[in-house]
């Protein structure tokens, strides 16, 4: 019988104490040095936070503690004796495991079983599946966790981003580690959601867990860790206790400048009054009800809520990936009906996923060849692709867009989130899209990317393009917003201008506050 079908999650049963340390940590790939002679350490009833911009080597430096990639040179010691991790299971099986930022599920199979795949629970001489057991194991995690909406039979590929990432949170609970790496674990968590990871990681610490934990938030960092190891271009910077460091060195020590604001003080200016966009009495009774709002020319608009507020199947009923039942959809004062993605885009919307990897991009395929899908119109004659057109745009999109790669040849997958980012939303501004949908636009992207993509957006707002912002990340709705209208349950319970923003109050309406509405 597995060892899982006797034992508790890790969530309920203390664990030993542990150390980890690595010293002299160095890894090179093909012209990239992205570890060098890095020490960092992880113990017991600790959280540790690594940070640093996209590129800086945090990703390869816990693969390496997660079994995932071996150091070039350098050494691991787990609790003072020196190991050597030749694959993840290796690692696993001296109690480490890692919470991928892209969820690494099987979208086919159910929660439970995702849960389980690496060891799942048996039964009888035979050995067969106890799928009863793996049920239990997995709701009693969920319900722990807090999400009893999310149920162990459920097919995986049914569940939204955040959805996801909180059964590949269960899942690295499940295996009874005594070390746990977050990668960027809150980037598709709401607030309220963030709010139980960490009452999840606190219990993690009292039950001798050790913790690594990445983030780009952060606000975060001095909430949830005891120590911070800040990294930049693969080399350590400081490591320090928490209550020694704040945000602002931080920042300094990951760019090597302060950046005081990425957002702008002022009220922004907007150019027109005039009404871009006019939804009416729109209605998707699988997703939404009675959706009426309106955006201006050259307004950003944020939309906030929890996850299955319905904004992001809003934006992608405005996209015509969705069908709506009923209502009306004007944009520049011409009422659309629009049945597919390809119409709206004819029409001048476009739309930016928030998953960017799966949705926004091919991966596998050359930053030009990304940068030229939605434009083979601009850069053909008579239907046949003209070279010099196609270098003239892609050499204009990585310019205007500071695209850090070495060639537009280069592969997107070996580009970081932040640059990944940039070519998703910069395939579409050859378009010179009338409307702007951009979902969770900074989701895993460093502090210097985002003040990048911020610069992008708002000089698309100067130049007239309207923009439709989903986020999930409150300082982002209250810094780069016009306005924000929250939704809740599929409905829109308040709007709120930027002279009355506030954390709480959009908090309230994204709760199910019935209080008077601010207009």
């Amino acid at each position: 019988m597995s060892s899982l079908a006797k034992k508790k999650p890790a969530l309920f049963s203390a664990g030993s104490n542990i150390e980890i340390n690595l010293n002299n940590i160095s890894k090179k790939f093909p012209g990239v040095q992205a570890l060098d002679d890095v020490d960092f350490f992880l113990k017991s009833n600790q959280v540790h936070a690594l940070v640093g911009e996209n590129g800086a080597g945090k990703s390869t430096l816990m693969k390496i503690i997660a079994g995932i990639q071996k150091p070039d040179e350098g050494e691991i010691l787990l609790n003072g004796s020196k190991v050597e991790f030749n694959s993840p299971r290796e690692a696993q099986n001296h109690g480490i495991s890692i919470v991928h930022q892209e969820a690494d599920l099987f979208p086919s199979l159910t929660v439970a079983e995702n849960v389980f795949a690496n060891d799942l629970p048996t039964k009888g001489l035979l050995n067969s599946v106890d799928f009863k057991k793996m049920k239990e194991l997995t709701d009693d995690l969920l319900n722990k966790f807090g999400h009893p909406e999310i149920n162990s039979n459920d097919i995986v590929s049914t569940l939204s981003v955040g959805q996801r990432q909180i059964v590949e949170i269960i899942k690295a609970l499940s295996l009874n580690s005594n070390i746990i790496i977050f990668d960027e674990p809150t980037a598709v968590l709401t607030p309220s959601e963030t709010e139980i990871l960490f009452s999840i990681i606190n219990d993690l610490k009292k039950n001798n867990i050790a913790i690594a934990y990445i983030s780009h938030r952060l606000e975060e960092i001095g909430k949830i860790s005891d120590y911070v190891s800040v990294l930049k271009d693969g080399k350590l910077m400081a490591t320090k206790e928490t209550d020694n460091i704040n945000p602002s060195e931080m920042i300094k020590l990951m760019v090597g400048r302060e950046l005081k604001d990425i957002f702008e003080d002022e009220v922004r200016e907007i150019n027109s009054n005039e009404i871009l966009l006019e939804v009416e009495n729109l209605k998707n009774s699988e997703f939404f009800n009675d959706i009426n709002f309106n955006i201006k020319k050259g307004e950003i608009v944020g939309f906030s809520g929890l996850i299955g507020a319905g904004r992001t199947e809003l934006a992608l009923t405005l996209f015509g990936y969705y069908k709506a039942e009923s209502g009306k959809v004007i944009l520049d004062g011409e009422e659309l009906k629009i049945s597919n993605p390809t119409e709206a885009i004819e029409s001048g919307i476009v739309y930016v996923s928030e998953e960017r990897r799966e949705k926004g991009l091919f991966t596998e395929m050359t930053v030009r060849n990304n940068l030229i899908s939605p434009n083979l119109q601009l850069v053909s004659n008579n239907g046949v692709l003209n070279n010099n057109k196609i270098s003239d745009l892609t050499k204009s999109s990585i310019n205007q867009l500071n695209i850090k790669t070495n060639s537009d040849e280069t592969f997107v997958l070996k580009l970081s989130g932040g640059n990944q980012q940039k070519i998703a939303l910069g395939k579409w501004l050859p378009k010179n899209p009338k409307l702007l949908i951009i979902d969770e636009p900074t989701r895993g992207v460093d502090v210097g990317a985002k003040q990048e993509v911020y610069k992008i957006l708002r000089k698309l707002a100067r130049e007239g393009t309207s923009i439709m912002l989903i986020s999930s990340e409150l300082p982002e709705i209250i810094g780069m917003c016009d306005r924000t209208i929250v939704m809740q349950s599929g409905k829109i319970n308040g709007e709120i201008l930027k002279k009355d923003f506030s954390e709480e109050l959009i908090l309230k309406y994204a709760s199910g506050y019935t209080g008077d509405m601010i207009n």
